[in-house]
C-alpha cells in the first residue's frame, strides 16, 4: 500500500460522521463499522462484526498460533458530536490537509490511532506473509456500556 493510498483511506475513514452520542446517526456509526470489517479483511486479517444493544463491535485477529505473545488493539471507532459548527474552519466531516495536518472529527481520537495500527499490521503481513505476534483488535464505540453484551462472544482465545 503506498502512503497515497493510506492517506486516502484514512480520509475515507474520517468523512464516516460516527457519532454515537446521537441515535440519528446510528446509521453512519453502523456504516463505519462495516467499512472497517471490510478494511481489516483487505489488511489481511480475519474479522466480524458483532451487534450489541447499542452500536456494533468490530473484531479482527490474525492467525494465531501456539507460544507467540498476543497483542491486543483496542480503541473506539464513534466521535464526539461536532458542535457547535460555527467552531469549526471547514465542515468536520469533510477532511482537510493544512500545513501537513489532517483536520476532520476523529483525526486523533481515535480513527486516527485505528488505522496507523491497521496500516502497520497491512504493511508487516505484506512485507513479512505474517506477524511474530497474535493480534486481536477490538473496537468499540466510546462508552462501553454495550460491550458486557459481548462478553459471552468468543474473542479467539487471549493466549
Amino acid at each position: 500500500m503506498s502512503r497515497d493510498n493510506a492517506l486516502n483511506d484514512l480520509i475515507e475513514f474520517l468523512r464516516f460522521p460516527s457519532v454515537s452520542a446521537d441515535t440519528q446517526f446510528k446509521p453512519h456509526v453502523e456504516a463505519c463499522a462495516d467499512w472497517l470489517l471490510q478494511r481489516f479483511e483487505k489488511a489481511g486479517l480475519d474479522a466480524e462484526k458483532l451487534p450489541t444493544g447499542g452500536n456494533s463491535v468490530v473484531l479482527a485477529r490474525n492467525d494465531h498460533r501456539p507460544g507467540r505473545k498476543t497483542v491486543l488493539i483496542y480503541g473506539h471507532y464513534d466521535v464526539q458530536p461536532p458542535d457547535p459548527l460555527a467552531l469549526w474552519q471547514t465542515p468536520p466531516f469533510e477532511p482537510v490537509i493544512r500545513d501537513g495536518r489532517i483536520f476532520a472529527r476523529g483525526s486523533t481520537d481515535n480513527k486516527g490511532q485505528i488505522f496507523a495500527h491497521l496500516v502497520g499490521v497491512e504493511k508487516s503481513l505484506q512485507s513479512k506473509g505474517d506477524l511474530p505476534v497474535n493480534v486481536i483488535s477490538r473496537l468499540a464505540q466510546a462508552g462501553a456500556g454495550n460491550l458486557k453484551k459481548t462478553e459471552t462472544v468468543p474473542c479467539w482465545g487471549w493466549g
